[in-house]
């Protein structure tokens, strides 16, 4: 790689981790870029990840020189414009509109292994009528099971870093999570949750990202999304599995399953040649079979979240435990229901 030729510079910020210059470059006379040189950084490799990789809402990376003691970043000059130069936003549209081009830019980083770690409103640029995301220097590769149990240094912006990296425990892509409830409150109300927790249709999205135990949030950007874009679409939050986003494959997958599945419950029948009550009891039960199966294994209306918090790192073990939980009240209450009209049939004879 050519070192890029600066031809002007205009210094930003001078610190002892870190200089920002706004340059302009002999090959690129009229427009500006930005340089970042960082001294005692050890993440030339995220910065080496994201000029690989671009996206329309990550800041792009042009270049990234390694030297003796410190490495230098050439990134786009994005402007001083940032949302938090908007706050509060009191529209929901425009505030759909910033939430969901986040969500795809930090789907982008979380895609490459990257959390981000320092998600405000002060990191996220206002440029040619997007947002774009930027200031990678806290961010790191996503944990392994070999790497540290917990993060070894506390970082991020008080009041947005997630518990985890306050040394808890180490962070991953959930912690992320965490400060994108933090910022779409903010991006509401101007306030942090603890000063003013917004009373918008947001409001339930935004208390799941923030939860204490990182089990309880969404587990990825995708649910995130997933949700703003059916509070967009103003669906029902009973919307069924396969219809709760627009992709079409899920909702023709979701049209065989649930075919098969209330066809199974139409030809049940009972063992006996009975009456039709019977068989009518013997499709409740049926159906009291798949229900806990149904619920669980898509995790309709986020049911999973009742697994006890002990369990919830044995996902295997904690669904089953919810599934038979819930098989065992159904036929509890069926059979006190059942009892209760068996009793009754005889005086309508």
């Amino acid at each position: 790689m050519e070192p890029f030729e600066i031809q002007d510079e205009i210094i930003l910020l001078e610190e002892k981790e870190k200089i920002i210059k706004r340059v302009t470059l002999n090959n690129s006379p009229g427009s500006t870029k930005i340089v970042k040189t960082f001294f005692q950084h050890d993440n030339i490799e995220i910065y080496r990840r994201l000029r690989l990789r671009k996206h329309i809402n990550i800041c792009p990376i042009y270049e990234v020189e390694k030297e003796n003691d410190s490495f230098s970043v050439l990134e786009e000059d994005l402007g001083t414009k940032t949302l938090a130069d908007n706050l509060p936003v009191k529209d929901v549209l425009e505030f759909l509109h910033y939430a969901l081009q986040i969500c795809a830019g930090v789907s982008h980083l979380h895609n490459m292994n990257i959390v981000h770690r320092d998600l405000k409103p002060e990191n996220i640029y206002l440029y040619q009528n997007r947002v774009v995301i930027n200031d990678f220097d806290i961010s790191k590769p996503i944990a392994t099971e070999t790497t540290s149990l917990k993060d070894t240094q506390m970082l991020g912006s008080p009041g947005y870093a997630s518990p985890e990296q306050y040394g808890f425990s180490r962070s991953d892509t959930r912690s992320d999570i965490y400060s994108m409830g933090v910022l779409f409150n903010v991006l509401l109300t101007g306030s942090f949750i603890q000063d003013e927790l917004t009373a918008t249709q947001f409001r339930p999205l935004i208390l799941k990202c923030t939860q204490i135990d990182r089990d309880d949030r969404y587990q990825n950007v995708q649910e995130v999304e997933q949700e703003l874009r059916r509070i967009q679409s103003k669906k029902s939050k009973f919307t069924p599995p396969g219809f709760r986003s627009q992709t079409r494959w899920k909702q023709v997958v979701a049209l065989i399953g649930y075919f098969l599945m209330f066809g199974l419950i139409f030809v049940t029948e009972s063992s006996e040649p009975t009456s039709a009550y019977d068989h009518f009891q013997a499709k409740i039960l049926m159906a009291i079979f798949i229900f806990p199966i149904f619920t669980i294994s898509t995790n309709y209306l986020n049911i999973r979240n009742l697994i006890p918090t002990p369990l919830k790192k044995y996902k295997i073990i904690g669904s089953l435990l919810l599934g038979v939980t819930l098989f065992v009240i159904l036929i509890l209450l069926f059979v006190i229901i059942s009892g209760i009209i068996t009793s009754m049939l005889p005086a309508y004879q």
